[in-house]
This record gives structure tokens, C-alpha cells and sequence, in this order.
């Protein structure tokens, strides 16, 4: 059993007093006994000098055991007989092996000064299982006798309790403190867990008793201030946090994932820190190189230079714009980290020293924000509330192209531009003042100012701000620890919660489905909330959703403290949740029954699918193409050569035919075939359906009903499979021994369901095939044509004439074939003309409703 025993500190000082009273006992004992001759005498003495000397290191082991503080912690050692007993560590950086059974200190340990005070410490607990898997009983012993503890600077020390010394030191397992250590049960695995957010799994796998690494997952280290999803797919998430360490707090965060495994293309700029740090995710680490501009006063400029405050990588990955603190703005070449020029104001290309110290800068004030809108066009902002605008830059040749002013209604600047989000051709702007505009960059005009949660809440002021991928929400996290969500669409907001921390970062799933959200004070934690608009199945949600009166509160303690404080109000909350729950299965199983589909036309004359899976569409469209690649890639291997035998019949002639019976036979077999050929020629014509297939005989049938004819051929199109399908439509016309009737009797067919537009993507499908198959019956070769009539010209009056009757009967077939064609062809265009019509209705209907919200 692995039972944890809990002692107080002051058992340590009961067990070192205990310690030092036991040697006067026994001593005094010892001097008790009666004398006798010298050479007892001399064993006595002998004894007592022993004793003395444990006596004297007693009391040295006892002035080296202080009183343990209260933050001192006492681990019982389990499972050994040879070491059983207790391990007391203490915040001095001392490890105590404590022998309760015989009340003595066994081992004492001390760490260095660098080191701290130890943190945690465990027993190795797979003593049987080391021993049995060992291969040398060194080893064994190793592995059975061994003690981990953990520092405050993250070192693991590992100790040999066999040879009271230190096997090895592993600096830097952790970047904090060690939290705990844990041992697998029969198994030589060891889990540490420490301040740095991390979990790490540790193999004792060497002959010396030293682990090494085996799995790890670590966290952010500190508080998560910047969060981007790395790469389209959504699998990797950067983020990043206030450093405790050389580096300051980073305050931007940009990255190109198209040059990922080009050149390092992830830059930071941190909090009052002029140069800009380039880092490496394909090999994740710093680079030694560090993005400057050009220094223009020497040193002392240099040192004195305006932190980096904004910066943004370009779509390419070629380029990053940094601006500074100072108002100016610069771009570097992120491969080679040169400096490629300044933004100016200035129309002229010159770039002297003059020009750039005068009032020729990208901005007034610092720069707040830079994001770039396609390939090409910087966008930048000041936080200056004289310079309330939004600059565009070419990349290129940083000229300056146009601006936007954000100006309020009532022409103040709402105390400067905070900082900016773009998406596509949208920005959302956030005053200092509180309030959030948006911006379309192509009109250059606002299209929404956000001013107020509803009519009578006032808007908390955002400090992060994020687009949905869709551009559909905007999400805001705020100073007084809400988030909201407001639809762009439908101009309100339509969710509104609170948390118990202030939210530092958040950002949209690439899916859309999730958020992800980073908050102050969480040590590297990241929450993930779903997006329930997406899992709505009603379409009156988020446009028609009404906006919260109250945040909605998401924090575990407050959750839990309403329920404690008030039971009824949770039950009237349950209760009320149940009912939307409700009303919300209700609208969906109410659209559902609303939109259930139809095989049948929902009006006449209506455009309708037949159903047919897609898969089974494919199939028969390219079925010649799935045979083909169906093929053995290998011709059958032949039989192997069988012998021959010649057959042997007992005759009375010995085996010989004589002429008499070979006449004989002749005769009969003579009189049999005569038999045959006058029963096959009197029931020819009344077997000749016998040998016609059952779409042969679909298309032959006499009735009045064309109705009922053209869904029975429909309806056994439907039940043959690909190949069948196929084989029935090649069995028609001349060429595969049927009628010419056959051929204007399926044209026929396709003009009545063509007109009826019903099944309309399946009879699509048989018409292609049709065509297809029967393609050089539709074709004119007028070449063939006058050869043909130049030879009946030089071979007679009479076969000229003959020929000139087929070649009637030839062209009215042919005629009439293509007129039926040609009628298919104008109800197959006039069709897709009128679907097209009803498309671009459709879509000029929403691009009306959109610039309706947005006006």
C-alpha cells in the first residue's frame, strides 16, 4: 500500500532529541556492570570509547537538525526494509532520511545556494519491477534505493540513498518551480508537474539510475497576451505573454506562415524595446538578429530611439512594416532583416536627413496599429487625437495614398484611435473614449458606430477586438472583464457575458465554431467557447435574436456562489433555460417540417432534382472510364496445354465408316435442317420480340397514353445499374440490328421530361449517355455524301435511282432526328436561362439587403 503519512514539524525535533537520549542510557548501562579481571576491564574500556564517539556524532547529527519551519514537510518512505523511515526537506535546501523505527537521522542532504529550497521530493516506487527487468544487480540496487526531489529553480536532484551521495542533477527540467513529483506504481516512469505550466514524463531506462525525458506537453509560462492561429488549418495555436526574463512584455505579435520553412518569419515587439525580434517557428527559437532602422545621430540616438509600439508582416512574407513610438514608420526585409526604407508623407522619393526630421513622417503621435489589406496596401493609425484617421500605404515604395477620418458625429475625436482589427476591406477602430466604429476601406466611409450595448448601456470600453472568419461577428473583450459579440448584419449585439479575469486576447476558430479566449492572472490558461448561433438550426438566430439586458456570467465561483446564496433563482434560471431550450426545438423541428423535401414538382412547370445520389450520377456518366480502370493490369495467364486424346467407339466394322452409312447420315441431317429452316420461316415474325430487350420493348409498345409509356421507361432506367443502363441505351438503332423508330422514340422521350421539368439532373444524365452511344447517327459527312453521288452517277440510270430512294429514306430520318435534337437544345438553354435569371435575382436581392444594413 502507498499510504501518505502527514507529520507535523516538530517531529523532527522529537526525533533528534530522542536520538541524543538514548546514548547517555545506554552508556550509563554500560558503566553499571561489575568489575572483574584486567582483561575485561580493557573490553569495558574499549566500549566506553565507543560509545563516547557515537555519543560525540549524535550530538553532531543534532546540531545539524534545526527546528524545521512550518513549511517544512515530512514524506513516509514505503515499501523498503533496508531504508524504512521518513524524509523531511526543508526550505533552507536540506534533505533529512529519518529512521522513525530506531529514531535517528539516516542520510542528510543539502543543495546549493543557486538551487533554493527543495519543493518536492519522491520515493522510486518500481523496486520489485527494477530488480526483475535489471540487467545487473547493481542496477537493481540503483533503481531500489533512489530519491528525487525537485528545486525552486526548476533542477531535479537525484540521490542514491545506497552510496549517500548525488547521481546526477538535471538543471533546467522545468522554467519554474518544481510543483510535484510522482512515481508510476511498478514502473520506471516518473511525471514532474511544475510553476511552468508543464508536464513531463521521465524514463529511468539507464544502467546508472539517470532518467532522461521521455514525453512532454508544456504551456504558456505566465499570463497570455496575444493569441494567433498559425497556418489556415487551425492546428497550431501562437500565443504570447508578459516575459519575467530578458525580455520585456510582448505588445504585437505578427507572422507569415507562407515562409515557414523559408526564413525565420515571426516577429514580436515588445514594451519600450526599440528593436524588433525575429523568431524561428519551423525551428522554434530566437534568432540573433534583431530588426533596426538606421541610426542618425550616432550612439547616444541609438540608445535614446522610440520603442517599437505596432508592426505586421506582409501576405508574402518578403516584408515587415514596424511603427515606433515616435510616429514614423519603417519596412524591413524579413529574410535578410535590412532595413528597405521609410514612410513619408512627402510626395518626393528623396529621403535626406532634413525631410525625414521634419513634420514628413507617417504620424504625429504613436503608431497604434499597422495590418495589411490585400498585397499591397499598409494601413496604419495614430493614437494622437489631433490625427483621428486611418493612413494607406503602397508597400512597394511606402508612398502615401489616401486617408479616412474617423471624427464622431459630433466632431470630436472620441479621445484618439486605441487600436484597430481589419478584415478584408473592414476595420473596426476602438476611440479611447469607449466606442468602436467600422469602417468599409473600398467606400472610405464609417458604416457602424457602436456605441452602446442597448438604448439605455452604455458600451464598455474593449481592449481586444476580433473578427469572425466569415466576417459576420465582431467579438470584444472589455476592461471590466464582459465580452460581447455584435452581428454586422443585423447592427446589434446579440451576446453579452462576464468573466471573473479581464480579458487580455481573443480569436475566432478559422471553423468559426469556437473561441478561444486568454485572461489576466490565469497562468497560461486558454478557454475555448463554442459558438451557439453556428449549432442553431433556426434562422431567426443571431438576426432576429434580442439584445441582452444583463452579462451572463461564465465564471465557476460566481455560478457557484449564486446557487449557494439563492436556490430559488437558479431554479427560476433552469427553469427559464428550459424554455428557450424549449421554443428553440420547437422553431427547428418546425423548419424542418417546413423545409422537408419533395420528389414532387412543388408547382408546375418547377425545375426538380430527381433524388438520385450523386455518386450513382458519376457512375453512369463515366462508367466506360470506371471499366477501364477497373482492368487487371495483367491479361488472364492461359491454361496449361492439355493432351489429346483421340475418342475410340466399338463398330461392327471395325471401327471404319462404310460409304452406305455415311450416305445415310448425310440424308437425315439434310432432312432435319429443311425441318428447322421451314418452322424458323413460317414463326420468324411472331417470335422476333422474343430477342428485343425490355427497353426495346418499352419503346415498341402501341398505346395512346404517352403519359404512362414515358414513366415506364423512366421508372426501368431507374432500376438498372450503370453498366445495365448503358448496355440498354447502345442496344438501340440500325447499328446494333434495331429500328430507326427506336432512336425518335427516346428522342421523343427526353423532349417529354424535358418539357415537364421534372427528375430534370437525371434525364440530363440518360440524354448524355444517348448521345454518346449514338453519335454517328446525328453527324453529316458531306464529303461521303458526294462521293457516294458521283459513283451512282457512273454506275447507271437504275442504281442511281435506287440510291437516291435510300438517300431520301436516310435524310427524313436524319431530318427529323436533328429537329428533335435542335427542339431539345432551345428547352435545354431556355431552362438555364431562366435559372440564371432567378440566380442573379437572388443575388442582387441580398447585396440589396446588405447595403441596406449597412447604409
Amino acid at each position: 500500500m502507498t499510504e501518505a503519512t502527514v507529520v507535523c514539524s516538530a517531529a523532527a525535533e522529537a526525533a533528534a532529541a530522542a536520538a541524543s537520549a538514548a546514548a547517555p542510557s545506554s552508556s550509563s548501562a554500560a558503566a553499571g556492570g561489575p568489575s572483574s579481571s584486567s582483561s575485561c576491564e580493557k573490553k569495558k574500556r574499549k566500549q566506553q570509547q565507543q560509545q563516547q564517539q557515537q555519543q560525540q556524532q549524535q550530538q553532531q547529527q543534532q546540531q545539524h537538525v534545526k527546528p524545521a519551519s512550518s513549511s517544512s514537510s515530512l514524506i513516509r518512505r514505503r515499501g523498503d526494509k533496508e531504508l524504512p523511515g521518513s524524509v523531511l526537506f526543508t526550505p533552507d535546501g536540506r534533505v533529512l532520511v529519518i529512521d522513525i523505527k530506531r529514531d535517528e537521522v539516516l542520510l542528510c542532504f543539502h543543495l546549493a545556494a543557486a538551487q533554493g529550497a527543495v519543493t518536492a521530493l519522491a520515493f522510486r516506487m518500481d523496486a520489485a519491477a527494477a530488480a526483475a527487468a535489471a540487467p545487473a544487480p547493481a542496477a537493481a540496487a540503483t533503481a531500489a534505493a533512489t530519491l528525487v526531489s525537485g528545486s525552486s529553480n526548476g533542477d531535479l536532484c537525484v540521490w542514491g540513498l545506497k552510496e549517500n551521495r548525488l547521481l546526477e542533477t538535471i538543471p533546467e527540467a522545468h522554467k519554474g518551480s518544481v510543483v510535484h513529483i510522482y512515481f508510476m506504481p511498478h514502473q520506471p516512469l516518473m511525471i514532474t508537474s511544475g510553476s511552468d505550466n508543464a508536464l513531463v514524463e521521465w524514463i529511468f531506462d539507464n544502467p546508472d539510475g539517470i532518467p532522461r525525458e521521455l514525453k512532454a506537453r508544456r504551456g504558456n509560462i505566465g499570463t497570455v497576451t496575444h493569441m494567433q492561429f498559425y497556418g489556415p488549418e487551425g492546428n497550431q495555436l501562437l500565443g504570447a505573454g508578459a516575459s519575467i526574463r530578458r525580455l520585456k512584455g510582448v505588445v504585437d505579435l505578427s507572422f507569415s506562415f507562407n515562409r515557414h520553412y523559408d526564413w525565420p518569419a515571426v516577429v514580436t515587439a515588445h514594451a519600450k524595446t526599440h528593436p524588433v525580434f525575429v523568431w524561428s517557428a519551423h525551428k522554434k527559437a530566437l534568432e540573433p538578429r534583431v530588426l533596426t532602422p538606421p541610426s542618425r545621430c550616432g550612439v547616444s540616438a541609438a540608445a535614446a530611439a522610440a520603442a517599437a509600439t505596432a508592426l505586421c508582416c506582409s501576405s508574402c512574407g518578403n516584408f515587415v512594416v514596424v511603427g515606433y513610438a515616435d510616429g514614423r514608420m519603417h519596412k524591413f526585409n524579413l529574410q535578410s532583416c535590412l532595413h528597405r526604407g521609410e514612410f513619408l508623407r512627402s510626395s518626393s522619393s528623396s529621403s535626406s536627413r532634413k525631410q525625414q526630421q521634419g513634420v514628413e513622417k507617417a504620424h504625429k503621435g504613436s503608431v497604434c496599429g499597422v495590418s495589411m489589406m490585400g498585397a499591397s496596401v499598409v494601413i496604419s493609425a495614430s493614437s494622437d487625437p489631433e490625427e483621428c484617421s486611418i493612413s494607406y500605404w503602397g508597400l512597394q515604395r511606402g508612398e502615401y495614398r489616401s486617408s479616412i477620418s474617423l471624427l464622431l458625429p459630433d466632431g470630436s475625436s472620441g479621445g484618439g484611435i486605441s487600436f484597430f482589427k481589419v478584415w478584408g476591406v473592414l476595420l473596426a477602430a476602438v476611440y479611447r473614449c469607449g466606442y468602436v466604429c467600422l469602417v468599409d476601406s473600398l467606400s472610405q466611409s464609417i458604416i457602424r458606430l457602436i456605441t452602446s450595448i442597448d438604448s439605455n448601456i452604455p458600451l464598455p470600453t474593449a481592449s481586444c477586438l476580433t473578427f469572425s472568419p466569415e466576417g459576420t461577428f465582431l467579438a470584444a473583450g472589455c476592461i471590466d472583464s464582459s465580452l460581447w459579440v455584435y452581428d454586422i448584419l443585423a447592427a446589434s449585439v446579440v451576446d453579452w457575458m462576464s468573466f471573473k479575469k479581464t480579458v487580455n486576447s481573443l480569436v475566432f476558430h478559422p471553423n468559426g465554431a469556437r473561441l478561444f479566449t486568454a485572461h489576466s492572472q490565469t497562468e497560461g490558461n486558454i478557454y475555448e467557447w463554442y459558438n451557439k448561433h453556428v449549432f442553431s438550426l433556426s434562422l431567426e438566430k443571431p438576426l432576429l435574436h434580442k439584445t441582452p439586458k444583463e452579462p451572463k456570467l461564465l465564471t465557476r465561483a460566481a455560478a457557484a456562489a449564486a446557487a449557494a446564496g439563492s436556490a430559488a433563482a437558479a431554479e427560476e434560471e433552469e427553469a427559464e433555460e428550459e424554455e428557450e431550450e424549449d421554443d428553440e426545438e420547437a422553431a427547428a423541428a418546425a423548419m424542418l417540417r417546413h423545409y422537408k423535401s419533395k420528389e414532387t414538382p412543388l408547382a408546375p412547370g418547377a425545375l426538380t432534382l430527381s433524388g438520385v445520389s450523386a455518386s450513382r450520377l458519376h457512375a453512369i456518366l463515366y462508367v466506360d472510364e470506371i471499366k477501364e480502370q477497373s482492368k487487371p493490369s495483367l491479361p488472364p495467364e492461359p491454361l496449361p496445354d492439355v493432351p489429346f486424346f483421340i475418342p475410340s467407339r466399338f463398330d461392327e466394322g471395325g471401327g471404319v465408316n462404310t460409304p452406305e452409312k455415311e450416305e445415310e447420315e448425310s440424308e437425315e441431317i439434310k432432312k432435319k435442317k429443311e425441318k428447322n429452316s421451314s418452322k424458323t420461316s413460317s414463326s420468324n415474325n411472331n417470335n422476333n420480340n422474343k430477342f428485343k430487350s425490355q427497353l426495346q420493348r418499352l419503346l415498341a409498345a402501341k398505346t395512346d397514353n404517352k403519359e404512362e409509356k414515358y414513366t415506364n421507361i423512366l421508372n426501368f432506367f431507374h432500376s438498372c445499374s450503370p453498366t445495365a443502363l448503358a448496355l440498354a441505351i447502345g442496344e438501340l438503332g440500325p447499328s446494333a440490328m434495331g429500328t430507326e423508330e427506336e432512336i425518335l422514340e427516346m428522342l421523343r422521350f427526353f423532349r417529354y421530361h424535358l418539357l415537364s421539368r421534372a427528375n430534370a439532373d437525371f434525364i440530363q444524365c440518360i440524354l448524355s449517355v444517348f448521345l454518346k452511344a449514338h453519335t454517328q447517327l446525328f453527324l453529316l459527312d458531306t464529303d461521303a455524301e458526294a462521293a457516294e453521288a458521283a459513283e451512282a452517277a457512273a454506275a447507271g440510270e437504275a442504281a442511281a435511282a435506287k440510291e437516291e430512294e435510300e438517300e431520301e429514306e436516310e435524310d427524313s430520318f436524319s431530318s427529323r432526328c436533328l429537329s428533335l435534337l435542335e427542339e431539345i437544345q432551345n428547352i435545354i438553354a431556355a431552362d438555364w436561362s431562366v435559372l440564371e435569371e432567378q440566380f442573379l435575382q437572388g443575388e442582387y436581392t441580398l447585396k440589396f439587403l446588405t447595403h441596406l444594413q449597412t447604409d
